[in-house]
């Protein structure tokens, strides 16, 4: 099964050739970079650590489309579960939450 519509296709392989390009019209991306790089490595160093957000237990892990790009990075991800689950049954054990479905 393909999901690729071919006039997609034709209109970014028509501008591939200038996307690397730093002079190019995508020029702004690339300035852009160094700014979302070291957003990423910021909110990378987050993992396996406790947070709330308006009283919600919260666990940072990786986006499902990074992990469809980056296969052996799925590990990293089962840890982040893993510590999700460990936080959750510790919260349960010490009476300061419950399950609500």
């Amino acid at each position: 099964m393909v999901n690729a519509d071919a006039k997609e296709l034709a209109k970014f392989s028509e501008l591939a050739h200038r996307w690397w390009d730093p002079g190019s019209e995508f020029r702004p991306l690339h300035e852009l970079n160094p700014l979302r790089l070291e957003w990423i490595d910021n909110l990378a160093s987050l993992r396996g650590k406790r947070f709330e957000y308006q009283g919600i237990p919260v666990a940072v892990t990786y986006h499902p489309a990074y992990l469809l790009r980056n296969l052996p990075e799925k590990a990293k991800a089962w840890e982040d579960l893993l510590f999700a689950r460990r936080c959750l049954l510790e919260r349960l054990a010490s009476g300061s939450a419950e399950l609500a479905f």
